[in-house]
């Protein structure tokens, strides 16, 4: 037999079988030419058509894997609206071919008689690189591509301001959008933008969050003339989990712009490539009837299958494309698009060197002359994408799937080639078993094993049987396929069966909420208008909930609203406008297939249930049973619910604002939730700072919120509040309180805090007027006002606020109505709000309660009393303009707390005085203390609310001099307190003279004493008390201080009453020890000055006086003397303290100590 060498036989066309690149194809006449227009394209097509006459909608995701031809796509529908007037003629006809209704509509827009293209295209093909510099590299190229033909001055200038952009590291986005908006001017004509390998940008993004800006779609997308179109080849998703959450929610808001399209071309497309690419060069008459018959058994063998997207297949264009199986064909798009490497495509398989690509599988066929021609089937399908894909992919769950079936493969190292290709043929059926018609039935294994005069039909039934019995496999009897088995002894249908009767009498809503959740709807439009995200919670329920939800609250969580997915029996239910009244935020979809519905549910959830059966633990082939047979049921219950609630499907009642809602598609449940959130929340004003506009804040925006609370506080009379630079808490100060107005310069150009301008911003007015009525409510109730509760008012209709600018917005509140409300911190007043207790109130704002004060009639003319005692007599607070509550509370609490501690402890004052000093130090509330303890504490009685009585106070002249004596004697007191400290001192201190010293001339005298002695002094008692009486620079009330506080070892202003007396006795302690050291340093002086001859032993007495002996050391120690010290020191230290006092005590009494 005489080989034949199939790569000599079959050539791939290279020019078919490769990917497009935009920037390189754009002027290939051959591959317009060779573009097939397909279903997906014509369904773009016609939403660009819906754009041209008016739609508004412009901007569009094509979201596909590698391969399935959008940059195709994109690059004819450049050259069909943005090319040359060849180029648009030949692409129309190709349209014309394939949708002769959709060329019509095109027709008049393309100009095709016009030399000049009725777009501008910009053809923006992604690198690792920021959007931004993408945008600005496409943009040039159309420029430099247009601008060579005009002479135009603004053509030139736009080619060079686009040229300085594109020099730049990073283009800003306003600078690009202005370039693209310019170029739509200048050519008065439309910009159609295509950004392909857009992931790229994102994955850049990810890693340079400060070198990107992806928003900037939203702005070309809300231009009228530029349409736009990004190509993704997974969905977002998939690029987002490197992204910060900030990025996510932004690009969240951006797709609202988009419409999504996906990508994925029907099997058909693979036949299509795969035909077009193969090229048989010659083949002998024996081989070309042997390539009839084989073209023949494949008709056969696929004739009685019905797969989606599978074209008619005759035995001439089955031939095509040898030597592909028809399933192979069929199913490598599908194998591509879940299991192969980013950036492996059909295309890869056919034109790569690779091991088990193409090529390499022509090596390994043989054809002889004779012999059945050989077929690339399933099992060299498997081949490829096991060696090249896999690894690299393993922790996704489904390559997880292969990895555990090329496991079991291996496992079968014993069996036959052809055993073995059999159970690779079974292992992609059964990885690919989710698409419609696709199971490894016996018939499907059949086929997909079939050659031309093959005879191995009832080998592979025998084998089959005969792996059964081994449990290398598993037949399933309920749906007539073998699947790959390890063995497993678990009854499944049992476990699934006892759990059927357990699910069936929980609630269903509850069991589809587990099984089928749906996530949030998204107000899209209304939250890039306003600057606040809002969606809608999706719950199911049943129509037996609707009494339960008649009582629930209309938010749930986090959420704007409620979307209620409701089941039933009824064709319609009128109750359900009560549920979706006006002013709801609920919106309420009823489909009448509450019956289908429950039998897919129980036996959804019984096989969820049955994968928690504890005997699956310890057997891993039941338990991926158990799930697949779980994943299976949950689909085919999701699958129907998406049909049966899909707008276009027209099965569904929809109900919101208190009448029933004409919904056709998904789009307009969207606008739906905005139009509900545009009315429902209608008072909350608009912030422009993502950073702070959300319920969850981060680290970061608590800190800038942090510091613009505490800037607030203390450097309100500052413009800017004294915040410099470009830290996120300057933007949070200008978005949320300068571009508001609430911080500004008053009629004398100071800065303050102001309440907002109801005219300019009417929603933080009417947060204004909330706050006002409901701290008023607390004037005439008497009751605190919990901050959390003011904080939950502004969270729900028709504000909506979020907990991140919220607090911020109270504190403001709270600094311009300082004179009126009370802030209590954990019930404990807080006479003053400081920056620490803005930033507390916002961090723990639970910690808070408020309380406002506006007294009238004899309550307001006591206030006044106290203002005139206050502001006029004693000019405690003179910044204080207002008379109120508490413009007098907070300065006669500043005013006790700045008190000497000694003022506020000692009891030497009068009984006005103590009981004043002690109602106001003890203050819990300042309304009591106004109007009831400081009249009590001063004798009179307390001063009764009548709101009607506007009467003047009894006695007001008596109660303002008693309170101003009361007043001035605590704040004298000290002062007072210090003149007997200074009295005191200087007895205790003055030699006795014929008249009384001055301080200033006691204190020249104790220098003169102290001088000489402090550098001999070693006593580190008395070291300091010397060091501190010959200092000169203080003043003598501060040198006295110091003196004092030396001898006390504490401040004179925290002493008691109790510290006078021991400060004299120490004094003339002290004292003594001077003149005795004095006396000392004379006699010493006498002698050699080097020469420490002489001892000082004191012995102080009960009556504090301290006797003194002089002891000369020159005295030889006698022998007895030495003897006895050498005795004493071996004793312990007790005994020889004990001895040495004895000694002390007598020598005393024989008066040896004067």
């Amino acid at each position: 037999m005489r080989h034949v060498d199939l790569l000599q036989l079959i050539k791939i066309d290279r020019s078919v079988a490769r990917s497009v690149n935009l920037d390189r194809d754009a002027d290939d006449m051959a591959l317009l030419n060779r573009f097939q227009i397909t279903p997906v394209g014509c369904s773009i097509l016609y939403r660009l058509a819906d754009a041209i006459e008016g739609e508004s909608v412009n901007a569009w995701s094509l979201t596909g894997p590698y391969g399935t031809g959008k940059s195709a796509f994109c690059n004819f529908l450049l050259a069909l609206t943005c090319a040359d007037q060849k180029r648009r003629n030949l692409c129309y006809k190709n349209l014309s071919s394939v949708d002769k209704k959709l060329a019509t509509r095109f027709k008049r827009f393309l100009e095709l008689g016009s030399e000049n293209a009725p777009a501008i295209g910009i053809r923006a093909v992604s690198r690792y690189e920021s959007l931004n510099s993408t945008l600005v590299r496409g943009l040039l190229s159309a420029i430099q591509a247009v601008s060579p033909r005009s002479k135009r001055a603004d053509w030139e200038q736009l080619r060079k301001n686009v040229k300085l952009l594109s020099d730049k590291d990073w283009p800003t986005t306003r600078s690009v959008v202005d370039a693209f908006n310019t170029l739509a001017q200048v050519a008065e004509r439309p910009v159609f933008v295509v950004v392909d390998e857009f992931g790229k940008n994102l994955e850049f993004q990810a890693h340079h969050a400060e070198k990107g800006d992806i928003f900037i779609l939203q702005a070309l997308a809300e231009s009228k003339s530029i349409f736009l179109w990004v190509c993704l080849h997974q969905a977002f998703s998939s690029y987002s989990g490197a992204l910060n959450r900030v990025q996510r929610e932004e690009w969240q808001k951006i797709q609202g712009r988009f419409e999504d399209r996906s990508y994925i071309e029907p099997p058909a497309r693979s036949f299509a490539l795969i035909r077009d690419a193969l090229r048989i060069t010659t083949m002998q008459m024996a081989h070309k009837k042997t390539l009839t018959d084989w073209g023949q058994a494949m008709v056969n063998a696929m004739s009685g299958f019905h797969l989606d997207g599978m074209p008619e297949l005759d035995k001439e264009s089955i031939q095509s494309f040898f030597p592909f199986h028809p399933l192979a064909v069929y199913l490598i798009g599908e194998l591509t698009r879940r299991f192969a490497q980013n950036d492996r495509t059909i295309f890869s398989f056919l034109t790569s060197g690779e091991a088990h690509a193409f090529a390499d599988c022509l090596k390994r066929l043989e054809l002889e002359e004779r012999d059945a021609l050989p077929v690339i089937g399933l099992d060299m399908l498997y081949d490829y994408f096991n060696e090249t894909g896999m690894i690299r992919h393993a922790d996704r769950s489904e390559n997880q799937r292969w990895l555990e079936i090329h496991a079991m493969i291996a496992a079968q190292g014993h069996l036959d080639t052809y055993e073995i290709k059999l159970l690779k043929t079974i292992g992609v059926l059964n990885l690919l078993s989710t698409l419609p018609g696709i199971a490894a039935t016996e018939k499907m294994i059949h086929a997909a094993l079939v050659t031309a005069h093959s005879g191995r039909k009832h080998k592979t039934k025998d084998l089959l049987r005969d792996l059964v019995e081994k449990r290398v496999l598993l037949y399933r009897e309920y749906a007539h396929e073998y699947r790959l088995w390890e063995g497993s002894d678990f009854d499944l249908d049992r476990e699934i069966l006892l759990e059927r009767g357990k699910v069936s009498l929980r609630p269903i809503g509850e069991l589809l909420e587990e099984i089928a959740p749906r996530p949030n709807l998204v107000a899209a439009r209304h939250s890039i208008q306003t600057g606040t995200f809002r969606d809608f919670a999706v719950r199911w329920c049943t129509e037996d909930d609707i009494p339960a939800i008649k009582k629930m609250p209309h938010l749930e969580g986090e959420t704007d609203g409620t979307l209620w997915l409701m089941l039933g029996k009824q064709k319609k239910h009128e109750s359900l406008l009560e549920i979706a009244a006006e002013g709801h935020p609920v919106i309420v979809g009823y489909a009448p297939c509450l019956s289908q519905v429950k039998q897919l549910m129980i036996e959804a959830a019984a096989t969820r249930a049955a994968c928690g059966a504890p005997q699956l633990e310890r057997d891993g082939v039941a338990r991926r049973e158990a799930l697949h047979r779980a994943g299976q049921a949950a689909q085919a219950l999701i699958t129907f619910l998406d049909k049966a609630f899909a707008p276009d499907m027209g099965l569904v009642s929809w109900y919101a604002a208190g009448q029933e809602r004409e919904i056709q598609r998904h789009r307009e449940l969207s606008s739906l939730v905005s139009d509900l959130c545009d009315h429902i929340y209608e008072e909350c004003p608009r912030i422009n700072n993502e950073m702070i506009n959300v319920t969850r804040i981060s680290s970061m925006a608590a800190a800038a919120r942090n510091r613009v609370g505490e800037a607030l506080a203390n450097q309100s009379a500052c413009e800017d509040i004294g915040l410099t630079g470009y830290g996120p808490e300057v933007a949070l100060y200008r978005t949320v309180i300068k571009e508001t107005g609430l911080h500004r310069k008053n009629s004398e150009g100071a800065w303050v805090l102001v309440k907002p301008d109801k005219k300019n911003q009417p929603q933080l007015a009417a947060i204004w007027d909330l706050f006002d009525r409901m701290l008023e409510e607390t004037d005439r109730t008497g009751q605190k006002l919990p901050v959390r509760q003011m904080l939950d008012v502004l969270k729900r209709p028709p504000f909506g606020l979020r907990e991140g600018p919220a607090p911020l917005l109270l504190s403001h509140y709270l600094l311009v109505h300082s004179d009126e409300v009370a802030v209590y911190e954990e019930n404990v007043f807080k006479p003053f709000l400081g920056d620490a207790e803005i930033t507390l109130l916002m961090r723990r704002p639970e910690l808070f309660s408020l309380r406002c004060y506006k007294p009238s009639g004899i309550r307001s003319e006591v206030i006044r009393t106290y203002y005139q005692v206050i502001n006029t007599d004693l000019k405690l607070a003179l910044h204080v303009r207002n008379q109120t509550l508490l413009s007098v509370v907070v300065p006669l609490t500043e005013f006790i707390k700045s008190l000497p501690e000694y003022t506020r402890a000692t009891r030497t004052l009068s009984a006005n005085a103590l009981r004043l000093r002690n109602a106001i130090i003890n203050a819990k509330d300042p309304q009591q203390l106004l109007f009831q303890d400081i009249p009590v504490a001063l004798g009179y009685p307390p001063v009764e609310y009548h709101i009607d009585d506007q009467t003047q106070i009894p006695d007001a002249a008596n109660l303002r001099k008693t309170l101003w004596n009361a007043l001035t004697e605590l704040r004298d007191a000290f002062d007072a307190f210090v003149k007997k400290i200074l009295g005191r001192f200087i007895l205790a201190m003055a030699e006795t003279t014929s008249r009384t010293l001055t301080l200033t001339e006691l204190r020249h005298d104790l220098k003169n004493q102290a001088e000489p002695v402090l550098k001999i002094c070693l006593d580190s008692d008395l070291k300091p008390f010397l060091a501190a009486l010959i200092k000169e620079k203080e003043c003598d009330d501060d040198w006295l201080f110091q003196v004092a506080a030396i001898v006390m070892k504490k401040p004179v202003q925290s002493w008691q009453d109790a510290d006078l007396e021991p400060f004299i006795v120490h004094l003339q302690e002290l004292r003594e020890r001077i003149l005795l050291l004095r006396k000392l340093k004379r006699q010493s002086d006498r002698r050699n000055r080097d020469d420490h001859s002489s001892r000082f032993v004191g012995i102080s007495r009960e009556d504090g006086s301290v006797a003194w002996k002089n002891i000369d050391t020159h005295t030889k120690h006698t022998e007895k003397t030495r003897d006895t010290l050498k005795h004493i020191q071996s004793w312990d230290k007790e005994t020889r303290t004990n001895l040495l006092l004895g000694l002390l005590e007598t020598m005393e009494a024989k008066g040896d100590f004067k």
